[in-house]
Parts: C-alpha cells; structure tokens; sequence
C-alpha cells in the first residue's frame, strides 16, 4: 500500500499584486544606480588619497620622535 503523490494547491499571498517591470525600466533604474555609485566617489575615499595619507602621517610621526 503505497502512498499516492498528494498535489497542493498553494497560492502565494501577493501573487494578484504581481506588476511586470519592463526591460526599459529595468534599464532607467541600473543607470540611476550607477549615477548615485559615481557621485558617492570623492577623492577622500579613493585608495591613492588614502596611501598618500598613512606616508604622511608616517613622516610625521618619524619627525617627532627626532626630538625626544
């Protein structure tokens, strides 16, 4: 006596407020995206401003330990 394969009939709670996004808007979004990623960037945050700060707090540090 083999159990026989039961079939649900399950029905997602928001599956009527489903709205299809077009590609175009798909589109319009990623380049907003993009944007907001290119207009956080500032020189404060880039790798070469940061380097260049640790050698100068280095230099500094070297400098004022000469008069002790």
């Amino acid at each position: 006596m083999a159990k026989s394969a039961r079939r649900f009939n399950y029905k997602p709670r928001f599956q009527d407020n489903v709205t299809e996004t077009s590609n175009a808007n798909i589109k319009a979004e990623w380049e907003n995206l993009k944007q907001s990623r290119t207009r956080k960037k500032n020189f404060f945050s880039s790798p070469i401003f940061l380097v260049l700060f640790l050698i100068t707090v280095l230099v500094v540090i070297y400098v004022l330990s000469q008069y002790e």
